[in-house]
């Protein structure tokens, strides 16, 4: 979905996670200068929680790579990314 659908993606995550991000102007701006990005290894942690590897491609054309781990919930009815980090 990213980075090409942001509003798809704001949609997916939860409204304490949009909050935290900065809102949806600063996450739109990170997701402006990314060209690409992939998932590589998905390694679960538990039922909620996962660590995984993303590369990311600027738009100027720098490769970076950073493994993440991603929080999700269901409660709302909808699966929602709660939260991340390093």
């Amino acid at each position: 979905m990213l980075p090409g659908n942001v509003g798809g993606a704001w949609a997916m995550l939860s409204p304490g996670y949009q909050s935290s991000t900065g809102g949806y102007n600063s996450y739109a701006q990170f997701w402006g200068s990314i060209r690409s990005v992939s998932v590589g290894a998905v390694t679960p942690q538990g039922d909620n929680r996962a660590v995984v590897m993303l590369t990311y491609v600027s738009t100027s054309g720098q490769v970076s790579t950073e493994n993440r781990w991603i929080q999700t919930d269901s409660s709302s009815g909808r699966l929602l990314i709660a939260a991340s980090g390093l």
